[in-house]
């Protein structure tokens, strides 16, 4: 069985070349693939806290209206 040829692509996070045999690959190396992974997914703290702040003031209002 032959191998597949290699392909010349960019890395998406940090922009070297690299060489791949497959047409999958997005990152040059496990860390940049982690570090994209992290910054499209970690909340900011400010983020964290109003939501938090939300759903506390939406559990106050449910409280209230059971009480009455």
């Amino acid at each position: 069985m032959a191998q597949r040829p290699l392909r010349r692509n960019t890395c998406e996070s940090c922009g070297r070349i690299h060489y791949s045999r497959s047409p999958l690959t997005r990152f040059c190396s496990s860390t940049c693939q982690s570090r994209t992974w992290k910054k499209n997914n970690t909340a900011t703290q400010e983020q964290l806290e109003q939501e938090y702040l939300a759903q506390e003031a939406e559990k106050a209002a449910q409280q209230d209206t059971e009480a009455a």
